[in-house]
């Protein structure tokens, strides 16, 4: 019969067995991130991006950095004092004046792949004569936008307030973690409670945002460097979002946090006609942009059911209107984002000739609606 002594070394012996082998795996699933560290695939270099209890991340004010990606040259960015972006020219600190064009949307409608002043919020606000906003932020969803907009359009009373419609900005309001190239990073979510819609705030903090994740792109690859990036980066972030991912779940299980629900429809008609009473409250005009590479989609449809003279513009169809032949192909070599020699394909957001032709769809509207 085994003595207490005994017993407790080999409960002790079995925890460690259980941390070494859970280490390992970790070990295994950040070697993969530090591969793409190491060959600076596509994602963000420099200290751009905050966490935030409300929003799940936030741009860093008065910050600047660089867009990576697998083939090419970084793209330098930056986003001024109220954390929107801005051209690297352009002042960090400037007043905030009318004429006024507001832009909420994800990374479409940021630009990214584009030098801010390639983009169409940019180039529409050159283009017009009004100073424009770029509120766009990447891997956002309809609840970031929506909260943006709350706190945006009271505080600016901007003339016209133009929101982008893509299918995948649901998808990410119903998903209780944002898009990320490694580590979790909880966002805020819609749940619905005796048919009223809520945003639900995002179930943990990220911890990406406080480690030395970006030191290790520049130090020299190998068995020591990699000991460390595991140590201070890759442990920390693993361990972090495996703990609080299974008490989330537990927490969704045990209806300590509330579930996300809502469909497609009723969630974006929602998004949408809050948007529009925001404007409408404020004296501003909201243009619904459609802009997800895809003309045939007839989902925006039920998303501005019962709001009475929306204007829309559907960038998707100017694109493809300005296309000849009207191929996927053609399309893909515009409207797609090419690196390298040979140039090849790095990214399917919009290239910097698209951002102008979207431009001049809203510039003419505006222009002729002042």
């Amino acid at each position: 019969m085994k003595t207490i002594r005994q017993k407790i070394s080999y409960a002790l012996y079995m925890i460690l067995v259980v941390v070494i082998a859970y280490m390992g795996i970790c070990a295994y699933r950040a070697h993969d991130f530090y591969d793409m560290i190491k060959t600076m695939g596509r994602g963000w270099k420099g200290q751009v991006h905050q966490k935030d209890d409300r929003y799940g991340f936030l741009p860093i004010p008065d910050s600047e950095g660089f867009e990576t990606f697998q083939v090419g040259a970084d793209l330098p960015m930056a986003y001024d004092h109220h954390g929107f972006r801005i051209p690297l020219s352009h002042p960090r600190k400037y007043p905030v004046t009318k004429p006024l064009l507001l832009f909420i949307g994800d990374s479409f409608t940021y630009g990214f792949g584009c030098r801010a002043e390639e983009t169409f919020p940019w180039l529409t606000g050159q283009a017009t004569g009004m100073m424009s906003i770029n509120a766009g932020v990447c891997s956002w969803g309809l609840a970031q936008m929506l909260l943006y907009a709350r706190e945006l359009i009271p505080r600016y009373q901007p003339d016209f307030v133009i929101v982008q419609y893509s299918f995948w900005l649901y998808d990410r309001a119903v998903d209780l973690y944002a898009p990320s190239f490694f580590g979790k990073v909880p966002s805020p979510y819609f749940t619905r409670k005796k048919f009223q819609f809520s945003i639900a705030p995002p179930p943990f903090t990220s911890v990406i945002y406080d480690l030395p994740i970006n030191t290790y792109r520049y130090t020299k690859r190998g068995f020591g460097d990699f000991t460390a990036f595991f140590f201070r980066a890759g442990w920390p972030t693993l361990a972090h979002d495996d703990y609080f991912s299974a008490r989330t779940k537990a927490g969704l299980w045990l209806n300590w946090i509330p579930e996300p629900s809502g469909d497609r429809a009723a969630v974006e008609n929602y998004v949408y006609s809050e948007i529009f009473k925001l404007c409408r409250q404020n004296n501003s005009r909201m243009i619904f942009m459609i802009l997800g590479n895809d003309l045939r989609s007839k989902q925006h449809e039920k998303a501005v059911e019962g709001i009475p003279r929306l204007t829309i513009i559907n960038a998707d169809y100017v694109l493809v209107s300005n296309l000849s032949p009207q191929t996927q192909e053609e399309y893909q070599r515009r409207y797609y984002i090419w690196k390298g020699n040979p140039p090849v394909i790095v990214d399917n957001h919009p290239s910097p000739q698209a951002h102008r032709i979207i431009s001049g769809a809203l510039s003419d509207y505006i222009a002729q609606n002042k």
